[in-house]
């Protein structure tokens, strides 16, 4: 079953911040095209994000740039790379010659989707035209080292990490996705050291810093109290499934559950919960509750996790037997999802039972 997945959605999660052309992106008014694509994209519809955009090519009034820039984060939602390249380049192209933060932030998501499309000399060289201009962009040598690792630029990565977290010391955050990014690449030994980079750098770190920084070094005691100190721990879904894997590490599973299931009861839009309820609950053989957690955070109104849990509930129900119930949905999963190479394979399996 597949857990936690890094997905475009993450990607595209802070388009409303960074758009900064809305007075604000609940406002009620009539919306213009561009708007209603804005309002789409943060709906994760691309679909219909991307004929808004396309329809607001018409209106004289709209800004082209940040049009073509909505057309470009749509099709990148879509997995439609090659033509979100295009996009973002019309984007660019609607420049005078002066950079503005918008040009920054287009060149970012040109470097995204030139890294999804598998052009990771291309990714650096955007990453790389970015650092020449803005020589203290954490970001920019954050995601540079991430390419690095995918080339087996092992030395280069690290170069790249090490700049970025001395740029930005305070940003815990950034020490994590370090740490997952090198263990994802089986560089266990280097990930820890920045753990400890971190425990020792970002100053006056919160209680639930600590706990997520003794979460990644094994040291689940430790972290089970700085979360329980943490007023903040119980109050995100990021910081429930932190908690609650915690406990699981301590051995304590069935607390892990009651956490998740305690979670969901007042917040039933949290489909990450209800992922990571269905994953415990598949590791202690229960595949009927497993099943039930995945259908409720399909049913939620979060589809963020929508592709985990469809592919998840396709595994369960291959363990309770159903398998004419797993071929509809896997038939319906490949159309969504064709590049899912994992799920190809489990479909070749499928088709002899």
């Amino acid at each position: 079953m597949k857990s936690n997945r890094t997905s475009i959605i993450k990607i595209l999660a802070s388009f409303c911040m960074t758009a900064q052309l809305l007075s604000g992106c609940g406002e009620e008014k009539e919306l213009s095209s561009y708007e209603q694509g804005v309002a789409l994209l943060e709906q994760q519809n691309y679909s219909d994000a991307l004929s808004s955009f396309k329809a607001a090519e018409t209106n004289p009034e709209e800004n082209k740039k940040l049009v073509y820039r909505g057309e470009g984060l749509a099709l990148l939602g879509l997995g439609q790379y090659d033509e979100s390249l295009d996009a973002f380049s019309l984007a660019l192209g609607q420049s005078n010659g002066i950079l503005e933060k918008v040009d920054y932030d287009i060149n970012f998501y040109m470097g995204v989707a030139e890294y999804k499309s598998g052009r990771l000399e291309d990714a650096v060289q955007t990453y790389t035209s970015i650092i020449a201009v803005d020589k203290n962009n954490a970001q920019a040598y954050y995601l540079r080292g991430k390419v690095y690792l995918d080339l087996d630029k092992e030395n280069d990565a690290k170069d790249d990490f090490n700049t970025a977290v001395t740029l930005d010391k305070d940003n815990s955050k950034l020490y994590i996705n370090i740490y997952k990014d090198l263990t994802d690449h089986g560089f266990n030994g280097d990930a820890k050291g920045y753990i400890n980079s971190g425990v020792a750098s970002v100053s006056k770190p919160s209680a639930y810093e600590l706990g997520i920084f003794n979460y990644y070094l094994e040291d689940y005691t430790q972290a089970r109290n700085y979360f329980e100190e943490s007023s903040e721990t119980k109050k995100t879904e990021e910081g429930i499934v932190y908690l609650a894997k915690t406990y699981e590490a301590l051995d304590d599973a069935a607390y892990a559950a009651a956490l998740y299931e305690e979670f969901v009861t007042n917040n039933k839009t949290a489909a990450i919960v209800y992922n990571e309820l269905g994953l415990l609950k598949a590791k202690q053989k229960d595949y009927e509750g497993a099943l039930a957690a995945f259908d409720a955070g399909l049913q939620s109104e979060d589809v963020s996790y929508k592709q985990t849990l469809m592919f998840n509930r396709i595994v369960a129900n291959e363990f309770l037997g159903n398998f004419d119930e797993a071929k509809n949905q896997m038939k319906e999963y490949i159309s969504l999802y064709p590049d899912d190479k994992t799920a190809v394979r489990e479909n070749v399996f499928l088709s002899t039972r």
